[in-house]
């Protein structure tokens, strides 16, 4: 009976620790893109590194283009837009040479 009680007793001397609260874990982005004429090298954090060459960066992106159809036509929006401002310039000079 006695180890009994110094069970209980041992038990009841134990406190339990104060949970310390667990701040949650969100995800840090860091991604690291370097350039190079021979394609890109993207960098994650400890886990990956991933190297891209330009043929296949190529097919991925006109894989991406071709799955979002708007984007290309925004791209292509904009390329319209400085090609119209440069025949605007080269108008206005050819104008200023002939006067």
């Amino acid at each position: 009976m006695s180890e009994d009680l110094n069970i209980q007793d041992s038990e009841r001397i134990k406190q339990p620790e104060p949970e310390q609260p667990v701040a949650p874990l969100t995800p840090q982005p860091n991604l690291h893109m370097q350039l190079s004429p021979q394609g890109v090298v993207l960098s994650f954090p400890v886990t990956v590194n991933l190297a891209v060459d330009n043929e296949t960066m190529g097919q991925l992106v006109g894989t991406y283009l071709q799955a979002h159809p708007e984007l290309l036509q925004k791209l292509i929006m904009e390329t319209v837009a400085v090609k119209q401002q440069e025949l605007a310039i080269i108008q206005k000079v050819n104008k200023s040479r002939n006067n």
